[in-house]
């Protein structure tokens, strides 16, 4: 069986009725799948495949509805920022960089060309043109230094 490419997010019962038990069965079922972080490129690999963009409800709750949180109450677009945090967090650790802040900026530049190509990829029509801005969008992830961590060498 595939595993669902989903992000880990924690909602918090502010959001009441149906969109807790959506949101608490979103993220149970993505932090007892989702990979540990390794690198980015690594990640960006598994979330920008074609059965996620397919998977459209089981697959990224950002991708699915970051647009029209803005439009709920409160509680809604709280639940969306921890979880927001969060995946920059354990992006963060798997981020390649000198330093704590150049890790967070690969995380952050990552997460939002991840789920913007996702987005994008979605609404298309054209299934070579959603093929393309995946395929891209990986490459160009792949590409960045920032991307990829450094092999450690062994130790004597």
């Amino acid at each position: 069986m595939a595993r669902k490419f989903t992000t880990p997010l924690i909602f918090p019962s502010a959001l009441g009725g149906p969109c807790v038990e959506a949101f608490a069965r979103i993220s149970s079922e993505a932090l007892s799948s989702a990979p540990p972080p390794g690198d980015l490129a690594a990640y960006a690999a598994g979330y920008l495949s074609s059965a996620h963009r397919d998977d459209l409800g089981g697959g990224c709750p950002f991708a699915a509805l970051a647009a029209e949180t803005v439009r709920q109450p409160a509680g809604a677009r709280a639940a969306m920022t921890a979880g927001l945090a969060r995946q920059i967090e354990r992006l963060s650790a798997g981020a390649a960089g000198a330093d704590a802040a150049k890790k967070r900026r690969a995380a952050i530049g990552a997460w939002a060309a991840m789920v913007g190509a996702m987005i994008l990829a979605r609404v298309s029509d054209d299934p070579a043109l959603s093929d393309e801005v995946l395929d891209q969008t990986r490459a160009w992830i792949a590409s960045r230094g920032d991307a990829v961590k450094p092999a450690r060498a062994a130790r004597r």
